[in-house]
């Protein structure tokens, strides 16, 4: 546009200048005219094409751009298949060799009961993988008194079996190698209040299987959990059994180490937090103080502060592989739950289920579970069922399931939890509602387990 108006500018100085001119003069300037108007096509002509050019390399450049996101969305894809095929890689290895364990066990009946911890021996009777769930003494005989399961504030059902010494040979041998066991039903009323209505769950879905596992990333000490909130997708890792701090992170991608941004947070708390039972829900943590006296907490976790606390003076660790835990809580479908231990030595212990409010933190309902402590590793609730994992030899299994809206007062069924390669003893069991899935700890890998889940019967 410049140029144009410079030529004409030069165009009009010359007709000025051409009316005094001789002819001679006027036919120069006629030349030097025709060559303006020519350079001023020409120029026009050069800034187009700059333009064009400019524009072809805009096109460049946004093309190179995309193909630079694509490349980075097809590693951050090929880095997770990557970790996830070393996962099942090192899975099959640990298989491979409990398998090659359990071949080299094959030995008589003396030696196998030598070779593994007395309180794991009873597991092999037939008679001990029925419900109620009891521990015979070694060599000789003995009784072990537990709840049934009678609903936390009503009658309580207690069970006494004794069993007379039998011959055991084989782990595999049935009923008849026990020489007698009998069976004492009696009723007992207990202390505690009443209560009148009967707590109904708002969703109908039970555990039918554990599909899969997957280990996400390996980081922190060897106890620990991890966890995500249903609403907000935030990740938060708690390394150790006790601490004031948490680490947050924004996204999973962040967490696993494919995305940098936002950074992690690392979020300093008013209180410390204890065990790995602890949960988050809608920018909320809910935590077991780290206290002498059992206590659970609500605590703002964008700014640390408590908002609520509530003692529970009477509650022990409600599981005898973590004894970190004084009251481990959870959030399902139904709201916030705690699960902790009765007032007794671990090997008569039971866990008490308990519904809380998610502001006030009282407790709405309790009920005394059939589960027993002993050889329990976590817990975790679908639907307001509590399901318990325990340690069996070489593998973990959700063998206890109390529904407390159910007639039924426990469920007959086993579960096994898919191989790892690390340890057969989890620190923490967390459940996602959202995702359906459980988060867990076990010698400082963080797993998730793949659950399937189907109607209520």
């Amino acid at each position: 546009m410049m140029v144009s108006r410079a030529c004409a500018a030069l165009c009009l100085a010359l007709l000025a200048w051409s009316s005094c001119a001789t002819k001679r003069e006027r036919d120069t300037i006629s030349q030097l005219e025709e060559q303006v108007v020519s350079m001023g096509e020409q120029l026009r002509t050069v800034s187009e094409d700059l333009e064009s050019v400019t524009q072809r390399f805009r096109d460049f450049e946004s093309d190179v751009f995309n193909r630079f996101d694509v490349q980075t969305n097809t590693r951050e894809s090929l880095s997770e298949w990557t970790e996830a095929m070393q996962g099942r890689i090192l899975s099959v290895e640990r298989g491979m060799e409990l398998l090659q364990r359990g071949l080299d066990r094959k030995v008589s009946c003396g030696t196998c009961r030598e070779s593994f911890p007395a309180h794991l021996a009873p597991r092999w009777l037939p008679l001990a993988r029925l419900r109620p769930r009891f521990y015979p003494r070694q060599g000789g005989g003995g009784s072990k008194t537990r709840f049934t399961g009678s609903r936390f504030g009503s009658r309580v059902n207690r069970t006494t079996i004794s069993v007379v010494q039998g011959r055991r040979q084989n782990p595999h041998e049935l009923d008849e190698d026990i020489e007698e066991a009998k069976l004492t039903t009696t009723i007992l009323p207990t202390t505690l209040a009443p209560t009148v209505k009967r707590w109904t769950s708002e969703c109908d879905r039970k555990l039918t299987d554990i599909k899969a596992v997957k280990t996400v990333k390996k980081s922190g000490q060897l106890h620990g959990s991890w966890l995500r909130d249903s609403i907000t997708n935030k990740v938060y890792l708690l390394s150790g059994t006790a601490s004031k701090e948490i680490i947050e992170f924004n996204t999973m991608k962040v967490f696993v180490g494919t995305s940098s941004r936002p950074p992690p947070r690392t979020i300093e708390l008013e209180v410390g937090w204890k065990g790995t039972g602890n949960a988050v829900n809608n920018g909320t943590f809910y935590a077991s103080e780290n206290d002498t006296v059992a206590k659970i907490a609500r605590i703002d976790i964008r700014t640390g502060v408590v908002l609520r606390r509530v003692s529970l003076p009477d509650a022990l660790p409600p599981f005898e592989l973590a004894p970190f835990t004084t009251v481990s809580l959870t959030i399902d479908e139904n709201g916030l739950w705690a699960i902790y231990g009765t007032q007794a030595p671990i090997e008569q212990r039971h866990i008490v289920l308990a519904h809380l409010d998610n502001r006030s933190l009282a407790i709405l309902d309790s009920w005394m579970t059939p589960c027993d402590s002993r050889d329990a590793q976590a817990a975790f609730i679908i639907c307001g069922t509590l399901y318990v994992a325990y340690s069996e030899i070489d593998k973990t299994v959700v063998s206890c399931v109390f529904n407390p809206s159910n007639d039924k007062e426990i469920e007959n069924m086993s579960l096994a939890f898919p191989y790892l390669f690390t340890s057969e003893t989890h620190s923490s069991m967390l459940y996602n509602m959202r995702e359906k899935q459980l988060y867990s700890w076990a010698d400082g890998h963080q797993l998730l387990y793949k659950l399937q889940q189907g109607n209520q019967q």
